[in-house]
């Protein structure tokens, strides 16, 4: 065993998610309102991914401590100043802004319910994590994915959350937006 995985056994699996029928069924204003309640869940636990590997791979604390491989470091923070604060759309109140909250903005413009996400987020600020994963204000299958996410944050095993972040997610989502917007019809994104 050389050591490097080889992504091309995850194709099959990887065609059969973006013919998912979900992807076809998001037709209509009220479709798209229900999928975006939905998907805003995974959106946020994916910067849980995220924070985790930038947690391992590039510490922070004060005193500062030289720590790991600067490529990797580097690699982590470049995604994570991305995520956390890319620019802003035109017209926006900051020049900055996560693509979680460009997320919820983009619920608020097409009329979808964030106040589901927003009590989550709350729970979890005040009860915990555990607490806001069994929150019944949270979709089902939400919280099923969400613990699922969050079961392989708690192996802490570097390669395993790097897997899920990047085959589970940054592989899959391109993918997953270019069938939704091919069957809304938007052609250029």
């Amino acid at each position: 065993m050389n050591g490097i995985f080889d992504s091309s056994s995850l194709n099959q699996l990887r065609a059969e998610l973006i013919r998912h029928p979900v992807f076809h069924s998001v037709t209509t204003l009220p479709r798209l309102q229900v999928f975006m309640e939905h998907h805003v869940y995974p959106v946020w636990d994916f910067m849980s991914l995220l924070k985790w590997l930038q947690q391992a791979f590039a510490p922070h604390g004060s005193p500062w401590l030289p720590d790991g491989d600067g490529d990797i470091c580097r690699f982590v923070n470049e995604i994570v100043t991305e995520e956390e604060s890319d620019q802003a759309l035109h017209g926006s109140d900051t020049s900055y802004i996560s693509h979680f909250d460009m997320y919820r903005q983009s619920m608020n413009e097409i009329g979808a319910d964030i106040e589901g996400i927003n009590r989550f987020i709350d729970c979890v600020i005040a009860s915990g994590l555990d607490n806001g994963l069994t929150s019944r204000v949270v979709p089902k299958p939400a919280r099923q994915f969400m613990k699922s996410t969050f079961e392989v944050i708690e192996t802490g095993q570097a390669h395993r959350v790097a897997a899920a972040f990047a085959l589970g997610r940054e592989d899959i989502v391109p993918a997953m937006f270019k069938a939704l917007l091919a069957e809304i019809k938007i052609l250029e994104a």
